[in-house]
């Protein structure tokens, strides 16, 4: 009986000894994983500023584009209006000799 007693005491100190073991691994995990769940917010908060910046540039692009496309419709318009005000045929080539007399 005693010799049972001491194999059930070896047992749970062994056991013990297992339980304690695998909590300091358990702790060391648990660190790592802190560690990696910070880097991983300071990344995901990085992407968030990239993907603003990248929102803002988009829409400084397409304002910008509405302007050339805005500027270039006014040269075509001022390009329309100097091709109507110009004599045509006939009437440049009388305008031409009239004002080199």
């Amino acid at each position: 009986m005693c010799l049972l007693i001491i194999y059930f005491i070896l047992i749970f100190h062994r056991a013990f000894i297992i339980t304690i073991y695998c909590l300091d691994l358990l702790a060391n995990y648990v660190q790592e994983l802190t560690k990696l769940i910070k880097i991983n917010q300071s990344n995901a908060m990085l992407i968030k500023d990239i993907a603003k910046r990248q929102e803002n540039l988009e829409k400084k692009f397409d304002d910008q584009n509405v302007q050339i496309l805005e500027i270039l419709d006014l040269l075509k318009k001022n390009e329309e209006m100097r091709s109507e005000l110009e004599p045509k045929g006939k009437e440049k080539l009388k305008k031409m000799t009239n004002s080199i007399k």
